[in-house]
């Protein structure tokens, strides 16, 4: 793999998964709303714990080329799952954001969970992902730096 921030430690399984409190509030706000897209990123979850996500199920890293300034840049992957169709065709898709946290374990944080529609425009689906992205990466530096630990930063 040429780029190293492509792949996460989701892949090689065996993880323990963290929460930030944002993760658990925007969770339990979807959860309401769409049970089975929730319930399809907690088994991705699983799949880290367990045996691996496989590559294609999660896209990483998000943000690096973005115009987010900060430095240094915490390392977001994000699983993705949509939802059900609406009466016009188009949907939901859901992402649960997470970084790797504390690196010294097998330990993998889940920061965010936020959708974009298929509907919305292209400019404010990016526009909505990168505002995702840096709040994901927010949560990441406030957990960490509570918790006295350091995170996975994107490669320069």
């Amino acid at each position: 793999m040429s780029d190293p921030d492509r792949y996460s430690k989701a892949e090689s399984g065996g993880c323990v998964w963290e929460e930030t409190d944002i993760f658990t509030q925007s969770r339990d706000r979807y959860e309401t709303e769409d049970t089975a897209a929730i319930a399809h990123l907690e088994t991705l979850r699983d799949l880290a714990e367990q045996g691996g996500i496989p590559h294609d199920q999660y896209e990483a890293p998000k943000g690096k080329n973005s115009l987010i300034n900060r430095s240094p840049k915490p390392w977001v992957g994000h699983l993705e799952s949509d939802g059900p169709e609406d009466h016009d065709g188009t949907y939901r898709q859901y992402r649960l954001y997470f970084g790797e946290a504390p690196t010294s374990c097998r330990s993998l944080l889940a920061a965010l969970i936020e959708f974009k529609h298929t509907r919305w425009s292209e400019r404010k689906r990016k526009t909505s992902q990168t505002k995702h992205i840096a709040t994901a990466m927010s949560a990441i530096v406030r957990w960490c730096k509570r918790e006295q630990c350091d995170f996975r930063v994107v490669e320069k």
